[in-house]
């Protein structure tokens, strides 16, 4: 019988990242699933609570998504009454987003369920290395560019 090769030896550190951002994921839907958000549009609402307003173009940078998968998932949100979007009075070409009290009151739902797995993914972590964790994947996630011209060297 040949054993699976060790996690920190055999698997590269993409596919690694990956199997974990599939399993968070998987995670966070199930949690989301009574309040019919999806993943995605919980990341729009923690997004605006944390900034407030954005334009489209900032949130479509943000969560690195195709622009009509963007507008489907603001066309539910503002459906479902949880962000309102207004035009710029500056530039009436741009869209502002703001999260509404609705919308406040899912994202409290989205911390509780986001807490709830924490726990389950994180809580063989110490907290130092949960701090750590998370300092690498900002690190990761935010200020270096990824496109696909990148991996092509």
């Amino acid at each position: 019988m040949t054993s699976l090769p060790s996690p920190d030896r055999g698997i590269p550190l993409p596919v690694l990242l990956s199997q974990a951002g599939e399993l968070a994921r998987e995670l966070l839907q199930r949690q989301l699933a009574s309040s019919r958000l999806r993943p995605r549009h919980a990341h729009v609402l923690l997004f605006l609570e944390h900034t407030g307003a954005a334009g489209q173009q900032d949130l479509l940078e943000r969560l690195n998504v195709d622009a009509s998968v963007l507008v489907g998932l603001l066309n539910d949100l503002e459906g479902d009454g949880m962000v309102k979007r207004r035009r710029d009075p500056a530039d009436r070409r741009r869209h502002i987003v703001t999260i509404s009290e609705q919308g406040r009151a899912a994202v409290a739902e989205v911390h509780s369920s986001i807490d709830r797995i924490s726990d389950a993914l994180f809580g063989s972590l110490s907290d130092a290395d949960r701090g750590h964790l998370h300092r690498i994947l900002v690190a990761l996630t935010s200020g270096i560019p990824v496109t696909p011209s990148a991996c092509e060297r």
